[in-house]
């Protein structure tokens, strides 16, 4: 294994870590709500069409 693998390695787990941290603090689903609330009617208005999230 060379430094490469152990840096990746190292960075999949810390990504995994912070994701589990945010869905254990709620943050991802107040995200969610703040995109449907905040990011879907500008998106709607420059698209011109409905938008949808897929989570």
């Amino acid at each position: 294994m060379d430094e490469s693998d152990l840096v990746s390695g190292a960075y999949t787990q810390a990504e995994e870590q912070i994701r589990q941290s945010a869905l254990n603090s709620g943050i991802l689903e107040q995200t969610r709500h703040n995109a449907d609330l905040i990011l879907r009617p500008i998106l709607e208005k420059v698209a011109g069409k409905p938008v949808k999230f897929r989570y």
